[in-house]
């Protein structure tokens, strides 16, 4: 299920990769060099006269409209897109991020977008799998397998695994979650990053409830567990909200990768209705041999008979 997750992700990016092109050829002019831009499936291609120190240049893109417009700008002082001139333009955070330092001379970009890009990738996939997969397998492997005595304490360890390696592994996503906020200047995902912090706070209290989890005599036993529960059971639902709102980030919403993460989900949704109606029928099945036996009607014998079976 997580394979099928993660093929739907690398070929979701291998599409994007190669669905922008550049051309250096136009209906009145040639020019030496052109590059794609992160943006609206935009490119653009140039001439460096190096005598005058002047530049040709010409824009292609995607435009909402056929009365669409653009704007070239030119920041002398840093590589973003506010503090440019002309400063209007719309702020939206595609707008805000489509940026790129280029040299004229080579026709190469600085890395700084190549690395972000990647970040981006290893952001999503990473939280995708430890916050919208990981924890919710952990959060299912407790609510039902606790109850198989065949199991003993193996289901704890299970548990504790599971959860442990998600929240490792979803403190390394968060991680590169900030770095990518201190590389995007003027990018502010304002839902997607409260949304993050919470699910990260959530999850380091969990973790943290391990180290001052009582003995099942203790009389405050009750009251952690009903912490922990409220805690485990609202981290693993912001955390698959926040998985959905990053595809929303990313522009992935009808992508492969989504739709993987959907089936992905799906499948672990339908494990846990087929498991909890188990429990209700191993539940009212065992409330009828009690009834039964309070009125005489079996004997010990036949209860343990019935609930090995």
């Amino acid at each position: 299920m997580l394979l099928l997750f993660l093929f739907f992700l690398f070929f979701s990016n291998v599409h994007l990769a190669f669905s922008a092109h550049c051309a250096t050829i136009t209906s009145s002019k040639t020019f030496q060099r052109c590059m794609t831009l992160p943006t609206q499936q935009a490119s653009m291609a140039w001439t460096f006269h190096t005598h005058n120190s002047t530049l040709d240049l010409v824009f292609f893109g995607t435009f909402i409209s056929p009365s669409g417009w653009v704007g070239w700008g030119i920041n002398p002082t840093s590589p973003e897109m506010t503090g440019y001139s002309p400063t209007i333009h719309p702020t939206t955070s595609n707008d805000l991020s489509s940026i790129a330092t280029i040299d004229v001379l080579s026709g190469f970009t600085a890395a700084h977008k190549e690395d972000t890009k990647t970040l981006k990738i290893a952001h999503g996939i990473i939280n995708a799998v430890s916050w919208g997969v990981l924890l919710p397998t952990g959060a299912v492997t407790a609510r039902y397998l606790r109850h198989i005595q065949a199991l003993g304490p193996a289901w704890f360890y299970a548990h504790a695994g599971i959860q442990l390696s998600g929240f490792f592994l979803g403190t390394v996503g968060f991680a590169i979650g900030i770095r990518l906020g201190e590389l995007s200047p003027g990018v502010v995902y304002s839902l997607h990053r409260k949304l993050g912090f919470a699910v990260f706070c959530l999850g380091a209290l969990q973790t943290l409830a391990l180290l001052f989890r009582p003995k099942t005599t203790n009389k405050y036993r009750k009251y952690w567990k009903s912490y922990h529960h409220f805690v485990g059971y609202a981290c693993v639902v912001l955390g698959v909200v926040n998985v959905f709102q990053g595809f929303e980030v990313m522009g992935e919403s009808r992508s492969y990768a989504k739709l993987g993460y959907c089936l992905c989900l799906s499948t672990l949704v339908g494990t846990c209705i087929a498991l909890e109606v188990n429990s209700w029928v191993i539940f009212c099945r065992k409330s009828k041999e009690e009834k039964l036996r309070r009125e005489g009607l079996i004997c010990g014998s036949d209860k343990a008979s019935g609930i090995h079976s």
